[in-house]
């Protein structure tokens, strides 16, 4: 989730209908913020999504906003965040309640611009992909799914699944402003790398099969540590998603030809050309990837053999911290910490050098 605003931590301590005690700011982004709850319900931990106060006045973005809460609470799925309940404070302010989740969003992987490993890649595109299935099944379309919006959650049981977030929340956005406010709202919304040609065009005129296609940037980022559509800034990207063909995959690494007829129908520019629905994409990209009988996620032979140096970095760093989740945390080493770790293992070793070398020395004068 995005990091907590300034102004954030004042409502904490506060009570939603008298039951929902706000504990600690979760995060907050450019239209509302997270609060962790104390409350529990069916055994699951909560959070409460408010609105920030100066969308509270406007009575639509209200309505559309407890409406799609509303929608949301009708997905029951492993890979959807569940949402428990849409109501109203004291003070008049919307609120969703929702299962506190713990772990990190995919973008904390995205953004350092290098691959994940192959196995990763495909088993996160898999919980999106079913995820998106049983949404789209109910008629629900998310329309900004991102890094942001994938958060890889860690169970009770130890192991980590995948979970979609903030569905239905870009019509919110769309009412209060999207792409063409001059506020903070911009800047939310603004996430042309992952927006369909369809839906730059017209954000009311999509489908499910837009969905698809943020799916299919996902993959090819998590696979390549680069965008399909590399541009300089966002609105040349904006141009580049309608106008341009994607990077073909095999030109960012050749080992990755094979997949090079999945991501050509992933990202077609007319959404007749692409997948048709979320289970026929996830059936190609399993087809493709040759799973196994035993139900687990392998990878082509040919791709997985000549994984690269940065793809088994990548694969040492998601371990890592999984691991770190594991433990309790759900942050990564920061930059300085790994500094520091690397020079004490430095000094350690060079301690070590220079026991070995005085212990030969001392060894020959007593010869």
């Amino acid at each position: 989730m995005p990091g907590p605003a300034p102004s954030g931590t004042e409502l904490v301590g506060a009570v939603l209908s008298k039951k929902y005690r706000l504990v600690r700011l979760v995060g907050a982004g450019a239209m509302g913020a997270v609060y962790a709850t104390d409350q529990v319900i069916e055994g699951v931990p909560v959070a409460v999504k408010l609105l920030l106060p100066e969308f509270i006045t406007d009575i639509d973005l209200l309505t559309r906003f407890l409406e799609e809460g509303v929608t949301s609470k009708r997905l029951s799925h492993p890979n959807i965040i569940k949402v428990f309940d849409a109501a109203t404070a004291e003070d008049g302010s919307p609120y969703i309640v929702m299962e506190l989740l713990e772990g990190v969003p995919l973008a904390r992987y995205t953004s350092a611009g290098e691959p994940l490993p192959v196995p990763q890649a495909v088993n996160i595109t898999r919980g999106v992909l079913l995820g998106l299935q049983a949404a789209h099944s109910m008629g629900v379309v998310h329309r900004d799914l991102k890094p942001d919006n994938v958060f890889l959650s860690r169970q009770p049981n130890g192991q980590f699944s995948i979970k979609l977030l903030d569905f239905g929340i870009a019509k919110v956005m769309d009412l209060a402003g999207g792409m063409n406010s001059k506020t903070r709202m911009g800047v939310l919304l603004g996430t042309p790398a992952y927006m369909s040609p369809e839906q730059v065009k017209d954000a009311k005129e999509v489908d499910a099969r837009t969905d698809l296609w943020s799916a299919g940037v996902l993959l090819y980022e998590m696979l390549t540590g680069r965008s399909p559509f590399p541009a300089q800034n966002e609105y040349a990207r904006l141009l580049a998603v309608v106008n341009e063909p994607a990077v073909p995959i095999d030109m960012e690494d050749e080992r990755l030809a094979p997949l090079a007829p999945f991501f050509a129908r992933a990202l077609a520019k007319r959404r007749e050309d692409r997948f048709a629905s979320a289970a026929e994409m996830l059936h190609a990209m399993t087809s493709l990837l040759e799973p196994s009988s035993s139900g687990t996620m392998p990878v082509a032979p040919g791709i997985l053999a000549v994984a690269s140096q940065k793809r088994h970095m990548a694969q040492r760093r998601l371990n890592a911290t999984l691991y770190e989740l594991a433990e309790g945390s759900s942050i990564l080493l920061d930059k300085e910490r790994r500094v520091a770790l690397w020079a004490v293992a430095a000094l350690i070793f060079v301690a070590f050098l220079a026991g070995l070398t005085f212990g030969f020395a001392l060894a020959r004068a007593t010869m």
